[in-house]
């Protein structure tokens, strides 16, 4: 199964997330040590993360490749504005960047614990909202048996998997992962398996450029841990950061094809 893409979709304007000024101040600071990481996903897209959560901000939320904890912090913006009280944990294998979201996290206004381990490695715990950017062009050490019964050493694949066995009944994850997934035949059978047994809410494409560090095009999915559904598919442009922006055209087309009119708020 292949996911094709859709036409772009019109432009609308951006928004500032509250918070993010003092989380980029810390960010720039211990930067300057400058081992060449990319410290953090792109905010644009954290906060498209944090939105396309919508109705899933609530209880647990999980991200075991959090980095610099960017998606962590956008949807707790969201958790505040929305006042629902949310625990929030995180994992990344980098130690110096495991450091950094720790430090952040000791800042924050809601409970956050961040460990430095690798994901597979770790005893994690099932959330209601599972974010993840995982690693590009890596293979593991080891291969990873799917909920289908197959095996992957392709990260990617093996980072939807993971996510996916974290959700609680109800439960979202979204997804920032290169735009192979959605062709290449190396995980044909898991997206099989993800359209038949999950509800594959929204598939976003983005132009390369969207994953620090690298030019690869990559995708914004979402999946509910539900019956299976239609999927909102768009291709954006490179207007994407306004497109995905709060009010803009894409994300409030996605947001009503994903919660309804509710909008997740």
């Amino acid at each position: 199964m292949t996911w094709p893409l859709a036409p772009t979709i019109s432009t609308s304007e951006n928004a500032i997330s509250p918070g993010r000024a003092r989380r980029r101040a810390l960010l720039d600071f211990t930067s300057r040590a400058g081992k060449g990481e990319a410290l953090a996903s792109i905010p644009a897209i954290a906060r498209a993360v944090a939105e396309l959560a919508g109705s899933a901000v609530a209880g647990t939320v999980l991200d075991p490749f959090c980095g610099t904890g960017s998606f962590l912090w956008a949807v707790m913006d969201r958790a505040l504005q929305l006042q629902a009280l949310v625990e929030f944990v995180g994992v990344e294998l980098n130690e110096r960047l495991a450091g950094l979201a720790r430090a952040i996290g000791q800042t924050a206004p809601m409970v956050t614990t961040i460990e430095n381990g690798d994901a597979f490695l770790t005893n994690l715990p099932m959330a209601d909202l599972v974010l993840a950017a995982p690693p590009v062009g890596v293979r593991l050490p080891e291969p990873h048996v799917l909920l289908n019964g197959s095996t992957t050493a392709h990260i990617t694949v093996a980072a939807v998997d993971l996510a996916l066995r974290r959700l609680r009944p109800g439960g979202r994850a979204v997804l920032h992962v290169g735009a192979g997934f959605t062709f290449q035949r190396a995980a044909e059978r898991y997206r099989e398996y993800l359209a038949s047994e999950h509800r594959v809410a929204a598939l976003i494409g983005l132009p390369g450029g969207a994953i620090p560090g690298t030019s690869v095009r990559s995708i914004l999915i979402v999946i509910d841990r539900a019956e299976p559904g239609e999927t909102f598919v768009a291709q954006l442009g490179e207007d994407w950061e306004t497109q995905l922006a709060p009010g803009g055209a894409a994300m409030t087309a996605a947001m009503a094809h994903i919660d309804g009119d509710s909008n997740g708020r």
